[in-house]
């Protein structure tokens, strides 16, 4: 068997990279050096006796090893791999010697089960050809297999999951892509690919091999945004690309020298006087907005994910708002601190300046269509940023600035953490009020009944905010301050009419109006408890999914007493057992008259005793009609005999 530099072997089960195949000083025969994907189970680092042989991608002293040529083994094929799998011949978890399933326990036991209808479904699965979708997650496949084997074996591949294989050259990928024309979505992660690095390394062929693939996943492949940026000229039509977990910390790509050669070339040409103004201009001003242009080539892709990567920087997510469809965008486990917008759409002031009078009478709504199109990230619908370092409002006002956006992910950030105090405290509320178009924030939706309800309490912190301004500050000062740190204010007073901007211009006077519509109340639960300040019009539903998320208890095992402060002996005595409010999930506190210094007691309900008992009555109260019924029978008999008489 021979092996070449950067193949993928297996070595007594273990994974490894081939970094060098020749003599070793001292030893026989022919040695191959890897460097392990576990860098612990090393000797060294590429060198021994004094000499180094190789170098590692990582910079542990032990990730490498000198192994003999025949102690390795380079796994199987894609098309074994998938005929094993499908015809049953490597079922996971069966057992060779006596064709029994078993499954392993969390005590590393193993239970023997039964398949019932296993011959039906084998039968069908082994007929591969009419395979749509085929996972080979963990099958150790390093190569494709014959020419042509792929395509006879399952030409109908739509969807193909290679998570976690062998697979080390980008050419098996295109082997793959030009096998099967209608494979659309295509998995590799955990796959160590070595991608190529520069524009015109790629091979002329793989642009019509890749043509067709609309979805690619190359999560935790230990690839550079330089070579994600190669791939656009091969995936002209890509959809959805996800490059999570590869340590990338920069997204600006830099051109080989034939590129820069040709786009030297094409500035030098200049069809007209004007021409060369303009695009300088157009040039400007995409340098200033940070938009990377080198990314033309993913001119379709919808999804990108990155997340779990290096980007600290917002500078380095402004290189892909130049992308004209994108519309999710994956950010979530990044370092990113801050949060940007740029000033202006791309290219925008430029374009109008130079505009013909035959352009500048184009309809209304197709010049706002147009320039929706052109500004930064004009058409991202969703943007997902859980787990980074996002601590200030600034940064929640500036996504506020997106122009579509509709669904966001903030959760696990400081901003949001209950320990960081006043300043963190996790308030959902906030961030609907400050981002207008949000119908999704942190998996869960934003109805309009709630966009309404925290828009109102958002206005009720912005006047208390107000209020201390005031008293510190000239008044002018104080709202132009408050303007600053709520810039959705002005659109507020205007969607919610002259008394909610009466109370916000002056808020000494006219807070009290405004908080009549909210209440203080103090939910208990057990030793635990916490105050809130709510909106009267919050229905007891969205009360209950609160009490929820506070206490851990689903909303259908909830039973919510009201308990009102009350000064009288008589009145307490009353209030003691507490008045049930949770019957009805459509009422809103205002119904039940909810005063500050209310408390919500929440206890936990059994559902299905509760079922019982609510059976339990249903029968009695069937039986006590029973009874009546033959008491009304008796009495009718009594009299019908006396009647006789």
């Amino acid at each position: 068997m021979s092996v070449e530099v950067g193949e993928r072997l297996i070595i007594a089960k273990h994974r490894a990279s081939v970094r060098y195949v020749g003599p070793v000083e001292g030893q026989e025969g022919t040695w191959v050096g890897v460097e392990w994907d576990d860098p612990s189970r090393g000797k060294h680092d590429g060198t021994t006796g004094g000499r180094r042989y190789f170098s590692c991608s990582c910079d542990s002293p032990t990730a490498a090893s000198f192994v003999r040529i025949s102690k390795v083994s380079r796994g199987s094929s894609v098309v074994d791999a998938l005929v094993q799998r499908y015809t049953n011949q490597l079922a996971e978890g069966q057992a060779a010697a006596d064709g029994q399933v078993f499954l392993h326990t969390s005590s590393h036991r193993k239970v023997w089960v039964e398949l019932v209808g296993e011959q039906k479904v084998t039968e069908r699965l082994s007929k591969t050809e009419l395979l749509q979708a085929a996972r080979l997650v963990g099958a150790n496949a390093s190569h494709v297999g014959p020419a042509g084997a792929l395509a006879a074996a399952a030409p109908n591949l739509v969807q193909l999951d290679l998570t976690d294989n062998l697979l080390s050259s980008w050419g098996s990928v295109a082997q793959i892509c030009s096998e099967l024309p209608q494979l659309r979505v295509l998995q590799l992660s955990n796959n160590r690919l070595a991608l190529p690095c520069s524009m015109h390394s790629g091979g002329p062929d793989a642009v019509q091999v890749l043509l067709g693939l609309q979805c690619l996943v190359l999560n935790q492949c230990s690839i550079s945004w330089q070579q994600v940026g190669v791939l656009q000229r091969c995936l002209p039509n890509l959809l959805e690309l996800h490059v999570a977990g590869n340590n990338i910390n920069s997204l600006r790509l830099q051109l080989d020298l034939q590129e820069q050669q040709q786009q030297h070339a094409a500035e030098l040409q200049q069809p007209s006087a004007g021409q060369p103004q303009q695009q300088q201009q157009q040039q400007q001003q995409c340098d200033s907005s940070g938009v990377d242009g080198s990314l033309a080539g993913f001119k379709s892709l919808q999804v990108l994910g990155l997340e779990d990567n290096a980007i600290a920087d917002w500078a380095e997510v402004l290189r892909l708002a130049g992308l004209p469809q994108l519309r999710r965008l994956h950010l979530s486990g990044n370092p990113i601190a801050s949060i940007a917008y740029p000033a202006h759409s791309i290219g925008l002031d430029a374009l109008a300046s130079q505009q013909p009078p035959a352009a500048a009478a184009l309809d209304k709504q197709q010049q706002q269509g147009q320039q929706q199109q052109q500004q930064p990230y004009g058409q991202l619908e969703a943007l997902l940023l859980g787990n980074c370092r996002i601590s200030s409002w600034a940064d929640v006002d500036a996504l506020n600035l997106l122009p579509r956006l509709a669904e966001l992910r903030l959760s696990g950030n400081p901003l949001f953490d209950a320990e960081a105090g006043a300043a963190g405290g996790g308030r959902r509320y906030e961030v609907i009020g400050r981002v207008a178009g949000l119908t999704l924030l942190n998996g869960a939706d934003v109805k309009p009944r709630e966009r309404r309800d925290c828009e109102l309490r958002y206005l009720q912190t912005i006047l208390a905010d107000a209020q201390q301004q005031q008293q510190q500050q000239q008044q002018q000062q104080s709202q132009a301050e408050l303007q600053r740190q709520h810039p959705r204010l002005a659109e507020l007073q205007a969607k919610y009419g002259q008394v909610i901007a009466a109370a916000a211009a002056k808020p000494s006077q006219q807070g009290s109006s405004l908080s009549s519509t909210t209440c203080e109340l103090t939910l208990r639960h057990g030793n635990s408890s916490s105050k809130k300040k709510l909106p009267k019009t919050i229905t007891i539903a969205a009360l209950k999914l609160l009490c929820g998320r506070l206490f851990k208890l689903p909303p259908d095992q909830q039973q919510l007493l009201l308990h009102v402060p009350e000064t009288g002996e008589e009145q307490q005595q009353q209030q003691q057992q507490g008045e049930d409010i949770g019957q009805d999930d459509t009422k809103n506190l205002a119904f039940w008259d909810v005063v500050d210094g209310c408390a919500v007691e929440v206890l936990h309900v059994d559902v299905e005793q509760q079922r019982a008992a609510a059976a339990a009555v249903q029968l009695s109260r069937q039986q006590q009609h029973e009874q009546r019924m033959a008491q009304q029978l008796q009495q009718g008999d009594a009299l019908r005999s006396v009647a006789e008489r």
